[in-house]
């Protein structure tokens, strides 16, 4: 089967039934224009067309969709009429014209074997026809080919709709996981655009009203906008060109959808009380229905304040993962920028052995609680001037076990990775570490990661017992202890991105 040739189709409410009679006398076409030159069918009348041969029928059917085709079968051949048949079926898989075959010679092409061996939908005898027949005839089959084309226009508005909520539930997913942006925003209402109105859809825009504290001044603000209201740079409303600034505003103070026939203006209210409102201009019509608008555009306002308070958590979690880092180091002297470059660091270090962005992120909140089992240790060893004696130092290094102990209860993903950082910061690839002695890959990567992040800045900052290392001794001493107290790969991605760790440390000076 070949491919089929692109053919113009004419809009299903516009236009008429084009059917196409094909027979070699030009008397058999005059005759059927009289017959059924004035049919009508669902309001549209029927456009004929002759070709007097086989070869210009296959051609009129290589250019255009005919809704019946009246087709004699001998004509240049005995079976030219079954040629063209088969070219419409086989070749062109063109399976919904409907197919009369009128024949003056039905011992040439027996009505019941025509039927059988080849996909038609209707059987004439000229020396039986009447006009009042062939109308008939003509008339079940513009039925038929109408209900085909409906069944296919649902087919494809079915399929269309599967995968507009495919693109919509990857949406809701993004806008669940990550702060939606503008540009998220924006794709978005293109697939929504696509789902209440699809090519009939001419632009779309989301506002949100906003109440200053204190006040009940509202301003309405646009999140983002496309298609006809896509203008660059919009921020209030009041950008938009009339009807839309009404009717958004209109939709807003009543706190109610409207659906009409050229535009949609679905209302959802935030928990963040933050009203918004979703306007779609369309032409005549739309495809979506209003309660599947609605659902979905409440679930993308609901996903998008998950996401804000989401991440005004994170910062909440993060600020006091710094105050308490901050605390401990400053019982043992170090400062509090310490604690947030090894978070950084340990980011870095992340991403360049190419940890997923979400891990890279935990880990940067995570690292800085490396040292928090040293709230147990008491000030008579944490700040002792000269070295510890061999029972000091024991004590010293519970606090890794400590630390761990003290955040492996903690269900949150930054804790549960505090932990794991907390009790194996301090194990040595080689496994001569502590608390547990692990070795290689049996160390956690958050551990082995932090492990480097530590001595880096440990050695390339200024304490109050001796000075910063120059850069070029602390790379050297890093890549001295690959394969003993490193892990390898670590130390490889401590050399690729060591200019961004420097960069870190200048920005992070104490």
């Amino acid at each position: 089967m070949t491919t089929r040739p692109a053919r113009p189709m004419p809009h299903p409410d516009e236009g008429h039934w084009n059917i196409l009679i094909v027979d070699d006398e030009t008397d058999v076409f005059r005759v059927s224009e009289l017959a059924i030159g004035n049919l009508e069918h669902a309001g549209r009348g029927v456009t004929l067309t002759h070709a007097d041969s086989g070869a210009v029928a296959r051609a009129c059917l290589d250019r255009q969709q005919f809704a019946v085709a009246v087709v004699d079968v001998v004509m240049e051949t005995d079976d030219a009429g079954l040629r063209v048949v088969e070219h419409l079926r086989n070749t062109l898989d063109e399976q919904q014209t409907r197919i009369i075959i009128r024949t003056g010679q039905p011992g040439t092409a027996p009505e019941w074997a025509t039927v059988v061996d080849h996909d038609i939908n209707g059987y004439e005898d000229k020396a039986s026809a009447t006009a009042q027949r062939l109308k008939t005839a003509v008339l079940t089959a513009l039925r038929g080919f109408d209900q085909l084309q409906k069944l296919e226009r649902a087919r494809a508005r079915l399929e269309r709709q599967n995968r507009n909520l495919h693109e919509l539930v990857s949406t809701l997913r993004d806008l669940a996981v990550q702060r939606a942006d503008e540009s998220r925003t924006q794709r978005m209402l293109q697939n929504l655009c696509r789902m209440i109105g699809r090519d009939r859809a001419t632009g779309a825009a989301l506002v949100e009203r906003r109440t200053g504290s204190g006040t009940d001044h509202a301003v309405d603000l646009i999140a983002a906008a496309v298609g006809e209201l896509g203008t660059a740079d919009l921020h209030s409303v009041d950008a938009l060109p009339e009807p839309a600034k009404s009717r958004i505003r209109a939709c807003l103070d009543s706190r109610d959808s409207v659906f009409e026939a050229e535009y949609s203006c679905v209302y959802t209210h935030s928990v963040r009380n933050r009203p918004r409102a979703y306007y779609i201009r369309h032409h005549a019509g739309r495809e979506a229905a209003e309660d599947m608008v609605q659902l979905f555009c409440q679930n993308v306002t609901d996903a998008s304040d998950a996401s804000v308070l989401s991440e005004e958590v994170v910062a909440a979690q993060t600020e006091m993962v710094l105050v308490l880092s901050e605390a401990v180091e400053a019982r043992s002297q170090e400062t509090g920028n310490h604690v947030r470059r090894v978070g950084a660091y340990s980011r870095v270090l992340a991403r360049e052995l190419g940890l997923p962005e979400a891990e890279a992120k935990t880990l940067e909140i995570a690292a800085p609680l490396h040292d928090i089992g040293k709230v147990s240790i008491p000030d008579s060893v944490l700040m002792k001037p000269s070295g510890l004696t061999d029972e000091e130092w024991t004590l010293m290094k519970t606090h890794a076990e400590i630390g761990r102990k003290l955040l492996r209860e903690h269900p949150q993903p930054v804790m549960r990775a505090a932990a794991i950082v907390a009790g194996e910061h301090h194990e040595k690839w080689d496994g001569s570490g502590y608390p547990l002695g692990l070795a290689g890959e049996d160390i956690h990567i958050y551990g082995r990661i932090t492990a480097v992040a530590d001595v880096f800045d440990a050695i390339s900052s200024d304490r109050v017992y001796k000075d910063a290392w120059p850069l070029d001794k602390c790379k050297a001493h890093i890549q001295s202890l690959s394969g003993s107290q490193f892990d390898p790969a670590v130390v490889e991605a401590f050399n690729a991105c060591f200019d961004e760790l420097v960069e870190i440390r200048d920005q992070l000076a104490d």
